[in-house]
């Protein structure tokens, strides 16, 4: 998975099991409705760790703010999520296979 933020696009790392954990736990802070309108600005913040933690690092939650596009933004971590998921199901191909020792 990869996002674009200013000028440079990040990979993620190789996704674990507690990346799983992660994803779900966001999608349902989101789902059940995360601050019902009582603290926007902390969903905002869990939004950008989020993609800190999946991202491992490479950038900041400042970087979040000042270079990821608003339009689509909320939508996009989403779907990040979502990716999480059906990676773990099989339901996506696993671009970057890990290498295989021949046989001698």
């Amino acid at each position: 998975m990869k996002i674009k933020l200013g000028e440079k696009t990040y990979h993620t790392k190789e996704l674990m099991f507690g990346d799983l954990y992660k994803a779900n736990e966001f999608k349902k802070y989101i789902e059940d409705g995360a601050s019902k309108g009582k603290d926007p600005l902390s969903e905002f913040d869990k939004m950008a760790e989020y993609l800190v933690d999946l991202f491992a690092g490479q950038f900041t939650a400042e970087d979040v703010y000042k270079k990821l596009p608003n339009k689509g933004c909320i939508l996009k971590v989403l779907e990040l999520a979502n990716q999480v998921q059906a990676e773990s199901i099989g339901q996506l191909e696993i671009k970057n296979d890990p290498a295989v020792a021949k046989e001698v």
